[in-house]
């Protein structure tokens, strides 16, 4: 029996891509340190706890399947329908936190069908640019993918949900750019950005959406209030010094100064407890998440591989960059959490998701390098 489960453990780790693993376990514990230190009273502490465990078995499954089926189109579109109606049900049914109704609630587990939104989108568009890698100097190529791209963008910010929105048009944008944009289709898209970004503040942006845009163009126009969390943040990341005041000594989020400290602002909760120091681990941690990703991406076979590497890169830079720049006072605060580490399940379980599907392209492009190199040589 016990040779058995060490066979079968053998067996599963043999192909785990220990980049990945390594460094999602290092920060879902940072993560989970920083939402509640060492008080295993908090019952937040558990359910994290129960994510990142989860999470890492759907990355290690994951890793291990062929996913060479995403590469019919059939099944990219049944995604994508699929995830665009769980977006509409989740309007009509779905439970409203924080006045945003964004979440399925199934008993005491939330999923927020947005988080694999992203992932349904970049598939598709990565199909799409796959087929018509030569032709997509022609706009038309790019109304039709923005016409992808909007469906889900609208349905999510029906909810609202500003943040979740916006990357979803930054991976759009990013994954456009990377397929061969000229320069003219570049500044007709500018101005486009610029018309709609118009349009949404005039009708679509709430006003707690437009305080947080004027705060962080001017951070002292309301420090009492729409301007407090990026203050008190400020406060939390330049008060931890060189090396941190210590897991759970962090006043500004112990002591509740600093809301939304485990999801939103978590970075400056992190970085108030463990230091420069600690940032410095962090940001290597997730450098070589994003360089792993760069590498099996340009080393990929087929540029539908190529290009889904290239669309989660964007997912998770844009979230990261988004993340720190807010906490740090650098962006508007939108509500994007940081990959792998804020608090909540569906993010978690979607990042691993996409990141198991790079880790596989990575396999079997691995065995078909093999394989032809012991063809070459006479060994098959």
């Amino acid at each position: 029996m016990i040779g058995n489960v060490s066979g079968f453990l053998k067996k599963l780790f043999s192909s785990v891509d220990f980049y990945f693993l390594s460094c999602i376990i290092a920060i879902g514990v940072f993560g989970l340190l920083a939402i509640s230190g060492f008080s295993t009273e908090d019952a937040r502490f558990f359910k994290q706890a129960l994510w990142i465990l989860v999470g890492v078995v759907v990355f290690i499954i994951t890793s291990r399947i062929d996913f060479s089926f995403l590469q019919d189109t059939k099944a990219i579109i049944i995604i994508y329908i699929a995830i665009n109606t769980v977006l509409g049900v989740t309007l009509l049914l779905g439970a409203a936190i924080k006045g945003s109704t964004a979440w399925l609630s199934f008993g005491s587990v939330s999923l927020q069908a947005a988080d694999f939104a992203k992932l349904a989108l970049l598939l598709l568009l990565a199909k799409y640019f796959s087929k018509r890698h030569i032709e997509i100097r022609h706009f038309r190529h790019i109304i039709v993918t923005f016409i992808y791209a909007i469906i889900p963008v609208g349905l999510i910010l029906l909810q609202p949900d500003l943040g979740s929105a916006l990357v979803l048009m930054g991976i759009w944008f990013l994954m456009v750019l990377s397929s061969g944009l000229s320069r003219r289709h570049l500044i007709t898209m500018v101005i486009l950005g610029i018309v709609t970004v118009s349009y949404a503040w005039i009708y679509q942006f709430e006003p707690y959406q437009k305080n947080r845009i004027l705060d962080f163009a001017n951070p002292l126009r309301d420090i009492q209030g729409s301007g407090w969390n990026v203050y008190q943040s400020q406060i939390a990341i330049g008060s931890g010094g060189l090396f941190g005041k210590g897991v759970g000594f962090g006043t500004q989020s112990r002591l509740n100064f600093l809301p939304e400290h485990e999801t939103d602002f978590i970075f400056a909760a992190f970085a108030e407890e463990w230091g420069f120091v600690g940032v410095f681990i962090l940001c290597v941690l997730i450098i070589i998440i994003l360089l792993r990703i760069l590498y099996i991406s340009f080393s990929a076979h087929n540029n539908f591989a190529t290009l889904v590497g290239v669309g989660v890169f964007a997912w998770f830079l844009i979230h990261v960059l988004v993340n720190m720049g807010m906490n740090l006072g650098l962006l508007p605060v939108t509500g994007i959490p940081l990959p792998f580490m804020s608090y909540g399940g569906s993010h978690f379980l979607a990042e691993c998701l996409a990141v198991g599907i790079v880790a596989s392209f990575a396999k079997r492009f691995s065995h078909a390098r093999r394989h032809y190199k012991n063809e070459f040589l006479g060994l098959e």
